[in-house]
């Protein structure tokens, strides 16, 4: 939000968020002391439609305590499996799919003002947010389709079924 907030932003250009959890109404009283007009839409089941409709993908994780230990977003695969250019913040989780400059832009945690530079310079860049989003999607669709992961699955469930039976 305090992103959000630094940018000069054109009439259509709206933020979005999607999902819920403790901080939802704080979120709010934040996005109404920074002057900001903010769509809270909640938990979703549809998520697909947001995907589509949207831009860019920001994921900003919290404080470094809590964010250090992060694991694999699904939100951040189905936005990449969606094309989308993700802006994430750098932590272990998201740092197993984004390669900088390739497949998404990396941020510091907690840093306001470089996550308002990337979201500047994607939404203004439209060659490099193609370019991101093309290449996001193709390393979900190459390395983590539902084949591949289901393939995976079985074969760490069979290796510790043998590994059991010795």
């Amino acid at each position: 939000l305090e992103a959000w907030a630094r940018l000069e932003r054109r009439e259509h250009d709206r933020l979005l968020v999607v999902g819920g959890g403790s901080e939802a109404d704080n979120l709010r009283r934040q996005a109404q002391a920074l002057g900001i007009d903010v769509r809270f839409e909640g938990p979703r089941d549809d998520t697909a439609l947001y995907y589509q409709a949207a831009d860019v993908f920001v994921l900003p994780s919290g404080d470094d305590r809590e964010s250090n230990y992060e694991g694999l977003s699904v939100a951040l695969i189905e936005a990449m499996a969606s094309g989308l250019t993700p802006i994430v913040t750098d932590c272990p989780g998201n740092r197993v799919l984004i390669q900088p400059e390739e497949t998404g832009l990396l941020l510091p945690m907690g840093d306001a003002a470089a996550l308002a530079i990337q979201v500047d310079r994607a939404l203004n860049a439209p060659k490099l947010r193609r370019s991101i989003g093309q290449k996001a999607r193709e390393l979900i669709c190459s390395q983590y389709s539902i084949q591949q992961v289901a393939a995976l699955m079985r074969s760490l469930y069979q290796n510790e079924l043998t590994d059991r039976a010795s």
